[in-house]
């Protein structure tokens, strides 16, 4: 398992205005999210939704992050597949700690 520290030192999302890859902070999510679900799975708590990570603009939002009530992600032909977990784009600077609470936080909508 990965813990904080680790992922911390793995972190490019503290340097995301100097250049790093967009899509390496989408990698960073994803690996956030699997630790907060192996974090969960030692409490006895498995989040089984199916769940898709995107990285957007606050817009009128006024939070560093939110989650779809229902699933919002279709196949072709129409059913219905996975929420959205979103991360404002404006926020990716933040100290990654503080990221990784606000994926915790919409985890546990």
């Amino acid at each position: 398992m990965l813990t904080i520290n680790e992922l911390k030192n793995k972190s490019t999302l503290k340097n995301y205005t100097e250049g790093k890859l967009f899509s390496d902070a989408g990698k960073e999510l994803e690996l956030m999210y699997n630790l907060a679900n192996e974090l969960f799975d030692k409490k006895g708590i498995k989040v089984t939704l199916p769940v898709l990570l995107t990285i957007q603009t606050k817009g009128k939002h006024h939070a560093y992050g939110w989650v779809t009530c229902g699933k919002v992600w279709e196949n072709q032909q129409g059913e219905e597949l996975a929420y959205e977990l979103n991360i404002a784009a404006e926020t990716l600077g933040r100290p990654i700690a503080e990221t990784f609470n606000t994926v915790v936080h919409e985890m546990c909508h």
